[in-house]
């Protein structure tokens, strides 16, 4: 680094000329501010001293109204000017203390002398222009004014034609003089670790995080996106609670960011005060106030008076432009110049774009992960084999529409084109190259808008991350580049390994895939004997299409895989066709005394294909004895419909929540929710238009919709099946994302008794429903209905679940569902358990993983409409009909959700769990407010522990 000492004007100044990149590194280190909008650390009190900001006009008005000719323009020639309509004297000092002015505060200095201004009124205003030295980095020079007390920020900017900092009119004070604000020294890592919002009451809403033990300035973020800062400055109780409320959350924390916008002229003096009091609140705890300036890159501050506002707060965020191309023009530093010219630096943090950003008609808007993941939506993972041999190689890639990344040379910036726009990824040269722009201005501190990480090696392009990871979690290969191919040369032990694939851009990282694969040892064959004449089905279950015949009683089978569960394996036989391949029913082979099904390559997702003609001559076997595999028998209500669409594309996993009103839509998302499900109980005459304003608020609020719709009338007599199914059509035309199709129809509680049967479910109702459905609007997910999970069966008023769903298989109710309807709302142990319910029951519905086996027969995905854990310990007990939930706590109720979340999506059979349930209140003989997420004294301990699985 090049020091050189120069003098300017009668004091001296150190300018220094930096090596940028390496510089900007080793401010990083320290410097490193992750903002959801984030405060930075104030300059301390010794160098602040007493020095305040004071609220003038800034110095470049819109329009400058017209003034009369001043009294006087006294000046010392070639120093200083001052324009005012009262008689002033100016004059230099020679001595600060003779003059009875104290010495700036260290971190400032001044480069010019000391001018008094001699009034012979008090209140006296007018314009001051001061001439700069001409070796001054005109851009980092402030005017300050002594008041009597102490250095003020006086607002004002360069005039290049005279070379001088001119300000407004203003109050003029007792002595001004030019300085330069030094730059700070490294500033802690600061954090926004917790983020709530307001209601139009003055309660905070959201869930406190805890503040991370190894920040020492970590803040608490209050913001309002609903738009309630009216209503609470409308009502000084409602401030008052509001403040009293922030303080004691504030507790844990260094302090406040306060991130209000959009409030109007009208409240303007109402917010200064509201301000005001919070600061002197704060303040008296110890604790300090940050405000987030408004997107100002048209260099337009709006109706806030921030001058004002930043005389009684400890920083300013400055969000800096999205636009990367606008910082080669300049624009960054021209906003920066024009903040510092209206605002005091030592106020100001820069908060630099370091996410990706997207470009939609010139208007550029941040992009959060969860949007910058729906340009990836239609990417699949195609892997060529999921059982291999070992030491074989694994090849796979990535199919659909993935973005082209170019780079922008001249914004230093990654690129690619989406449909509604162009998304930009910031690189590490460009945001050294921003974050320079930033310090170089002498600032109080620097922030981002996401977290990052630079060294001195170059950060990574976006790329695709190939990873291989073994049983234990370990990576045992991996590859970043950008190609959209990768082979895995395979293992040479055996195991069970999952490849999966991600798109990552700097901190921001998107899953794209993952696939299981099974590494098997080298030959060995196990074989089965078939038990009597069977179909072969080309995937793993009764829906999959059938051989167009059967293999016959004692043929010999090579057991080749298997599905996840053990029910199905997938079998080589020889016929007249020769070598074939299907699946058959583990039921349906005998197998040896030591065959070893863990042994055996799960190879669920592998399909077959049918052969074109019967593989035996029908006429050459007619066997119609018991032995022979008859085709399951035809309902009495005739065989189901045909399939009028083909299925929704499903997805990955994701999460919802049950709730009547809506009513906390925020505590939703911030638990890694996108779903939310309303239960619609549909009777004769239903309008469908009834659940439009459900659907638009929910789609309103970036949620998807399923709309749970079963009959009105419990214990009901009848069904009027073909008004329900075009109630159900109606329903889909208003555009929901999910449909499922009654609830629990294996009880007489919601369907008629004597008349239970899943063979009339299939035909009656989800087949026809199905197709109505898609006629309707095809990309509707279609649900069937989930049973009651029970172990009850009389045949009248219930079918045990595990029956039902068996007779579903039968009846083809497969193949009229995107997803298959599951409860699980009885647990009270570990979701990881399958042993040790308080009931003392070993029947699969206690427990979570043997009641997913159930529904995942079906070779399709299980879509999890209920799924809850009963808590009373806060509503003084249980009621005793639920006694075997009476031990479970509220802390176990929210550690037990989050590992449902976990282990379930982690099967990979589980496309969606909604939480049974959000916000319920009711609490009696059906204890619904204690399956509830948020529990009786409003706080929501499964928020914090969803949003940890969900990577929030």
């Amino acid at each position: 680094m090049i020091v050189v000492e120069k003098q300017v004007g009668k004091s001296s100044i150190t300018i220094q000329n930096k090596k940028r990149f390496f510089v900007i590194l080793s401010f990083v280190v320290v410097m490193l501010l992750w903002v959801a909008g984030c405060g930075g650390q104030p300059a301390n009190d010794e160098e602040m001293g007493e020095m305040e900001t004071v609220a003038v006009e800034t110095a470049v008005p819109t329009e400058v109204p017209p003034t009369p000719e001043p009294a006087a323009v006294p000046e010392i020639e070639g120093k200083i000017a001052v324009t005012s309509q009262s008689a002033v004297n100016v004059m230099a000092v020679a001595d600060l203390a003779d003059a009875k002015i104290e010495a700036p505060p260290t971190n400032l200095t001044l480069v010019s002398d000391v001018y008094m201004l001699e009034r012979a009124e008090t209140d006296v205003t007018g314009q001051v222009a001061i001439n700069t030295p001409a070796e001054a980095e005109v851009d980092l020079l402030d005017m300050v004014g002594w008041d009597g007390v102490s250095w003020t920020f006086i607002p004002s900017e360069y005039d290049s034609a005279r070379q001088q900092r001119r300000s407004a009119d203003h109050a003029l004070f007792s002595a001004v003089a030019l300085a330069q604000v030094a730059q700070p020294d490294p500033i802690p890592t600061t954090v926004m670790a917790s983020t709530l919002t307001m209601s139009e009451d003055g309660e905070l809403v959201g869930t406190l995080a805890d503040a991370p033990a190894d920040v020492a300035n970590a803040y608490l973020q209050l913001t309002d996106p609903e738009g309630n800062i009216t209503a609470v400055l409308a009502d000084s109780e409602i401030q008052t609670g509001l403040a009293d409320a922030v303080v004691g959350a504030v507790e844990p924390y260094a302090g406040l960011n306060l991130n209000i916008q959009g409030v109007s002229t009208d409240d303007q003096e109402a917010f200064m005060g509201f301000v005001q009091n919070l600061s002197d609140a704060l303040s008296a705890q110890g604790k300090n106030l940050a405000l987030m300036l408004p997107a100002a890159e048209s260099m337009d501050l709006g109706s806030y008076d921030w001058a004002a506002l930043g005389s009684i707060t400890d920083s300013l965020y400055l969000p800096l432009p999205l636009d990367p191309a606008s910082y080669e023009e300049g624009a960054g530093s021209q906003l920066l110049t024009w903040a510092t010219d209206n605002l005091d630096r030592r106020k100001l943090v820069a908060l630099i774009p370091t996410g990706a950003v997207l470009n939609s008609d010139d208007t550029w808007t941040v992009l959060t992960d969860e949007e910058l993941q729906l340009h990836f939506d239609d990417v699949a993972l195609v892997v060529e084999s999921s059982a291999v041999e070992l030491e074989t190689a694994v090849t796979a890639e990535i199919s659909g529409t993935v973005p082209s990344i170019q780079w922008h040379e001249d914004s230093a910036a990654y690129h690619y084109p989406v449909e509604d726009g162009e998304v930009w990824l910031a690189s590490a040269e460009s945001i050294a190259q921003r974050m320079e722009t930033a310090v170089n201005h002498n600032l109080q501190g620097v922030a981002f808008t996401t977290p990052i990480s630079l060294s001195e090696s170059e950060q990574a392009a976006p790329a695709f991350v190939w990873t291989v990871v073994d049983e234990e979690g370990h990576i045992i290969a991996e590859e970043s580049s950008g190609d959209t191919a990768f082979s895995w040369e395979g293992a040479a032990e055996p195991g069970e390994f999952t490849l999966q694939v991600d798109f990552v851009s700097g901190e921001a990282i998107i899953p794209l895939g993952t696939f299981p694969v099974t590494v098997a040892e080298n030959g060995g064959e196990a074989a089965g004997i078939v038990k009597r004449n069977t179909f072969v089905h080309v995937g793993p279950g009764e829906s999959y299409e059938k051989f167009p015949a059967p293999i016959f009683k004692d043929t010999e089978v090579e057991i080749v895989g298997r599905d996840e569960f053990g029910y199905w394996l997938q079998v080589k036989f020889s016929d007249r066709a020769g070598r074939q391949t299907g699946w058959v029913a583990t039921s349906m082979l005998t197998l040896a005394d030591d065959f070893d099904m863990d042994a055996i390559p799960d190879m669920t997702d592998e399909l077959v294909s049918a052969p074109a003609s019967a593989a035996a001559d029908a006429s050459a076997n007619t066997d119609t004895s018991a032995d022979a595999a008859p085709e399951p028998p035809a309902p009495s209500s005739g065989p189901p419909p045909p399939v009028y669409a083909p299925p929704v594309a499903v997805g990955g996993f994701e999460l919802g929540g049950q709730t009547h009103s809506f009513a906390n839509p925020d505590l939703m998302a911030s638990a890694g929710m996108n779903w939310v499900k309303f239960q619609h109980k549909w009777g004769s005459g239903s309008n469908p238009n009834d659940l439009a304003g459900r659907i638009n608020s929910a789609h309103g609020a970036g949620f998807k919709v399923l709309l749970s719709i079963p009959g009105a009338n419990t214990y009901p007599e009848s069904i009027n099946f073909e008004e329900y199914v075009q109630f159900l059509a109606g329903v889909a035309a208003l555009g929901p994302d999910a449909i499922e199709v009654w609830n629990e129809m294996n009880i007489d509680f919601e369907w008629p008794a004597g008349e239970i049967d899943p063979a009339s479910y299939v035909n009656n109702m989800l087949a026809p429903a199905y197709n109505a459905i898609k006629a309707a609007n095809p990309n509707v997910m279609v649900i069937s209905g989930a049973p009651a999970p029970t172990g009850f069966d009389n045949n009248t008023n219930a079918w045990a679940d595990n029956r039902y769903m068996a007779g579903m298989l039968a009846a083809g109710g497969g193949n009229y569902a995107d997803c298959i309807g599951a409860h699980y709302n009885a647990g009270a142990s570990s979701p990881s358990s399958t042993t040790g319910h308080p009931s003392g029951s070993a029947h699969y519905s206690w427990y979570l993983l043997p009641t997913l086996n159930v529904y995942a027969q079906f070779g399709k995905p299980v879509c999890f409409t209920e799924l809850g854990y009963l808590s009373g310990t806060d509503y003084g007990g249980v009621p005793e009909r639920f006694s075997w939930a009476a031990n479970t706590s509220v802390e176990q109720h929210a550690a037990w959700l989050a590992e449902a979340v976990s282990v379930a999506a982690n099967t990979g059979n589980v496309r969606l769990i909604i939480v049974f349930n959000v916000d319920f209140t009711h609490w009696g003989d059906d204890p619904q407010a204690g399956y509830a997420m948020v529990r009786k004294n409003g706080g929501c301990p499964a928020c914090a522990t969803l949003a940890n699985v969900m990577g929030r």
